[in-house]
């Protein structure tokens, strides 16, 4: 009878989502309590969220995730043996296996264009008695974008320079260091496609306008050698057109002082004990040299314990800093870089950072990385057109407009589609027309072609401020849900809670 099929289709329906498995959890889950609760429908919710994150995200197994994650291209020669250097030659990126295990080719190939723009056109100097290499290796979460993350967000930089010369001559290389940094901001400054911020100074940030200035060059030569002395960072922001859209790009200046007698090695930026770990150069022989000055030339294996415990303690640090400030994608990500540091490319957590990261907070990230590069590119604007004039086109690169079209346009596109995707629950109809209204008011539509245009305009930034508010609160509670199914990261981060109360109550309390 017509009754008792539609009645087989719905029981095998409900088997093969697991709806029955969701309501035996859920009366469990009810009936353990030792009193019935007033309202039943907060458990319920619970346990609808956890089964749609489950469908949407557990269709694969943790073996087959981190079998589909680990590259198999790795290789290794003879030197590299030695220096315990590995390299994917398809895209000449050379590094610690933690740095490529991961590593997507045709993704790292498009950072490595980025990177490439940005990195010193000069790698070999000299200067009176000294000598001076130039090497730029990519770092950070930037190698995990492809395989880990599907997005984006920053490229991030460092640029070693490796001083080698007379001892006690500390005065005469920062000054060296001071001008360097200066002339490399403005050369980026000139070029085309990529529009350099401003340089962060130790906690100072120096506007692009000021570079216009050159009375200023002076003080700003005094400010980095000071912030270089008390081993503060110094770093440079830009953004790069990449495809359709401008990315975030960090490059943090980083000076080494080799002494001639191999006595004297001193660094003037902060100590970062697991950038060698997340380190990939263009060149072996750059691998090579930064392995040599971090860990010595008589170092053994980077990876023994002796190397990797400062390194986890650091790492141990961000966690708990991003626990602090509530910043689950983040620790998310430390865990995996902790993960790699220890070689355990099987772990059960390596599939639930991949979950995190293509989860709907994962996109919210994305779209909050879109708003904030798009805030900060029309500030830059104003500033420009503020100092230099309209109609300027000395000194400055403008903004392309036709790439900025395209981000808002892409923007409320993606902003759209998440918000009323079947992952965001929390997501209404009402809430996306809101933002989308919002959104219609900073950009416009060119009156022949009908391509998206953004506004320049204060009252802009403070929209797409107020449309990041509203989605923060989504964001973060889309990631506390989801991290509420990952028991293997959940013992990681309680872990480092626990041993963070421990030194604090170990800290002897002077009197």
């Amino acid at each position: 009878p017509a009754r008792i099929g539609r009645e087989s289709v719905l029981i095998q329906y409900s088997v093969d989502t697991r709806l029955d498995c969701m309501f035996h959890a859920f009366f469990v889950d009810l009936l353990s309590d030792p009193h019935l609760p007033p309202s039943p429908f907060p458990k319920l919710a619970n346990c609808l969220t956890q089964s749609l994150l489950k469908m949407q995200l557990w269709y694969e197994s943790n073996r087959n995730i981190c079998s589909r994650l680990v590259s198999n291209s790795i290789r290794q020669d003879m030197k590299g043996q030695e220096f315990f250097i590995y390299h994917i030659p398809e895209c000449s990126a050379f590094g610690h296996y933690s740095s490529l295990s991961m590593i997507d080719k045709r993704s790292y190939r498009l950072v490595g264009k980025c990177a490439l723009v940005f990195a010193s056109v000069k790698t070999v100097m000299t200067r009176g008695n000294f000598k001076i290499t130039v090497d730029t290796a990519v770092s950070g979460f930037t190698p995990l974008y492809g395989r880990v993350s599907p997005y984006l967000l920053t490229v991030e930089l460092k640029e070693h320079l490796y001083v080698e010369g007379p001892e006690s001559q500390e005065d005469e290389i920062l000054m060296y260091f001071a001008d360097f940094v200066l002339d490399d901001v403005m050369d980026l400054q000139m070029k085309k496609h990529q529009l350099v911020t401003g340089l962060l100074v130790g906690g100072m940030k120096v506007d692009v306008t000021e570079f216009v200035d050159a009375g200023k060059r002076e003080y700003y030569l005094d400010a980095i050698i000071d912030v270089a002395r008390r081993q503060q960072p110094v770093s440079m922001e830009a953004y790069c057109a990449v495809e359709w859209r401008y990315v975030l790009v960090v490059k943090q200046y980083c000076l080494h002082y080799l002494g001639k007698s191999n006595t004297q090695y001193t660094t003037y930026f902060p100590d970062n004990p697991v950038a060698l770990y997340q380190n990939i150069w263009t060149l072996q022989e750059k691998a090579v040299r930064h392995f040599v000055c971090t860990l010595g030339s008589d170092a053994n294996d980077p990876y023994m314990a002796v190397y990797t415990s400062p390194t986890l303690q650091y790492i141990d640090q961000q966690l708990s800093q991003c626990l602090d400030r509530m910043d689950l994608l983040s620790a998310y990500r430390w865990i995996l870089t902790r993960t790699l540091v220890l070689k355990n490319t099987d772990a059960d957590e390596i599939p639930e950072v991949w979950r995190m990261l293509h989860s709907l907070a994962g996109q919210l990230e994305y779209l909050h990385a879109v708003s904030t590069a798009m805030q900060e590119l029309i500030q830059y604007e104003l500033k420009c057109s503020a100092v230099i004039g309209p109609d300027t086109e000395v000194g400055v690169v403008r903004c392309d407009g036709v790439i900025l079209g395209k981000m808002i346009d892409a923007y409320r596109q993606k902003l759209h589609s998440t918000l009323l995707s079947v992952s965001c629950h929390m997501g209404t109809e009402t809430l996306n027309d809101q933002l989308q209204d919002k959104l219609k008011a900073v950009m416009k539509r060119h009156a022949r072609t009908r391509v998206a245009e953004l506004v320049i305009s204060p009252k802009v930034v403070s929209v797409l401020e107020d449309v990041d508010v509203a989605l923060r609160p989504i964001m973060n509670t889309a990631a506390a849900e989801l991290h509420s199914l990952c028991g293997n990261s959940q013992w990681i981060l309680q872990s480092v809670q626990r041993e963070t109360v421990s030194r604090m109550t170990r800290r002897p309390h002077w009197t």
